[in-house]
């Protein structure tokens, strides 16, 4: 249903730059309810938009909690049959927060199309605050969060700046 209401909205976005304003029910993929048609030519934008940007962050964030758990396995398996060091580790896990961030972000930027670097900084920020609050839960505490908050916080922040600008 998200994809359906994704690609109806990149239609109408495409026909509207190219200039084609018109009755949005004459589409042949319309958006339905969601807007809502004045006059012929102007076109509002209701609900369906601020829908479509919680839905795209809702899913560009699951699908870097994704990339971070298989990324954190891959690394939990080389621990296993390597033996990293202890400092190694803890590095591996910033990178692999701020890819996933930027992979993230990325698909932020492509399907936001405009603002890109903001909605991919919220991806980042939002991507953090949820590690932060998981963090605190299975430690019981704020206080062994770690020395690295703020050093993670700015560079999940900037790994989804990055992604959405690329995007």
């Amino acid at each position: 249903m998200v994809k359906v209401a994704l690609k109806r909205w990149s239609l109408w976005r495409r026909n509207n730059k190219q200039g084609k304003k018109g009755n949005v029910g004459s589409m042949k993929s319309g958006l339905g309810s969601g807007l809502r048609s004045r006059g012929g030519d102007e076109v509002r934008k209701g609900s369906a938009e601020k829908n479509t940007a919680v839905a795209v962050m809702a899913k560009c964030l699951l699908c870097s909690y994704i990339v971070t758990v298989l990324l954190l396995l891959l690394l939990a398996l080389l621990l296993y049959k390597v033996g990293v060091s202890e400092s190694n580790v803890a590095i591996a896990i910033i990178v692999i927060y701020v890819l996933a961030t930027f992979l993230g972000g990325l698909i932020a930027g492509k399907e936001m199309q405009s603002r890109k670097f903001l909605w991919g900084a919220l991806l980042g920020v939002s991507y953090f605050i949820i590690l932060a609050i998981i963090s605190v839960g299975v430690n019981h505490s704020v206080a062994e969060l770690g020395d690295s908050f703020m050093s993670a916080f700015v560079l999940c922040t900037a790994g989804g700046m990055l992604g959405g600008m690329l995007g």
